[in-house]
């Protein structure tokens, strides 16, 4: 299915120095190498992109991630990542969507999401999560919901989302990013700029192959896929780009069911499922809940030298 090499053309006569689509970053604020990994990933936006630091203040911001070990500390924080999800929710269990027991919020709700209604009385995290080693994974959901909370609210209409090890995961060069979102296929709720770990063959269709320009030369032949099968082994989730649809479906499926580890949540259960048990049969016209794009790099040539990413 990979479109051969003679097949692209660039998409831009030259490569202009633009970086429109505000990037948001996920960092510990009192994390040390997390803020170091942010201030490194940003130098390399800087240089890769060529836009100067002055262009690059009006679109990129560090978000606050969330540490459930320290809740109740900046426990604010979590709630404003579900405050819209709340009122779904309640809207859902008021109209008879959702049951409604006569326990806390979230708590009869699947996965990782109802943690932070399950909190001891002092408001830190419950025992279990704290037995089982799972503080890291609620803190990463919620540090991703908070990111999908506060683009809604800024009311972009896209947004580039990192880790602070995103820089080392984008599989796509940075200066590429923004003729990508340019060409996003219409329907696509999330574009995923990383390379899952996982089985050969899962990249799913091939939809569309694209060349870009870089600067000193550089050239980036990429290749689009849409996403319709979940992998049996998938990790991360640290370098994306999402709609205002991708949030709009993504808090009406966890409003109704839950949320558990995000990574493979996202990417694995609503880019493939129709609901939280049953994969969507693409070939008998199901949808699952998300239409999830994925784009790969071939390795960059610069002046006719193929050089790896």
């Amino acid at each position: 299915p990979h479109v051969q090499y003679g097949a692209y053309k660039a998409l831009n006569e030259v490569y202009e120095p633009v970086l429109d689509v505000p990037v948001v970053f996920i960092a510990l604020r009192d994390n040390d190498e997390d803020l170091w990994k942010v201030r490194r990933t940003i130098e390399t936006l800087a240089g890769e992109t060529r836009v100067n630091y002055e262009d690059l203040a009006e679109t990129v911001s560090v978000s606050q991630g969330i540490d459930a070990r320290k809740w109740p500390r900046d426990i604010a924080n979590a709630e404003y990542a579900v405050k819209d999800i709340r009122k779904l929710f309640h809207k859902k269990v008021k109209d008879g969507t959702v049951f409604a027991s006569d326990v806390k919020d979230f708590y009869q709700l699947m996965g990782l999401l109802k943690h932070i209604d399950t909190r001891k009385a002092d408001g830190s995290l419950d025992q279990f999560s704290i037995d089982k080693g799972l503080s890291h994974h609620v803190g990463c959901l919620y540090a991703h919901l908070y990111q999908w909370q506060w683009v809604k609210d800024q009311g972009w209409p896209i947004a580039w989302i990192m880790e602070s090890d995103g820089n080392k995961m984008t599989n796509v060069p940075f200066w590429a990013v923004q003729t990508l979102t340019e060409n996003m296929p219409k329907e696509a709720d999330v574009l995923f700029l990383q390379n899952f770990m996982r089985e050969p063959g899962f990249e799913g269709p091939h939809y569309k192959s694209v060349g870009v320009k870089g600067p000193n030369g550089a050239y980036a032949k990429i290749d689009i896929y849409k996403m319709n099968t979940r992998a049996s082994a998938l990790s991360g989730l640290q370098s994306y780009v999402i709609t205002q649809n991708f949030i709009k479906k993504a808090h009406n499926f966890i409003a109704t069911y839950g949320a558990d580890m995000v990574d493979a949540f996202t990417a694995g259960n609503m880019c493939a499922y129709k609901d939280w048990w049953n994969q969507a049969d693409i070939s008998k016209g199901e949808k699952p809940i998300l239409n999830c794009f994925q784009a790969l790099s071939k390795p960059i040539e610069v002046e006719g030298v193929k050089q790896t990413m």
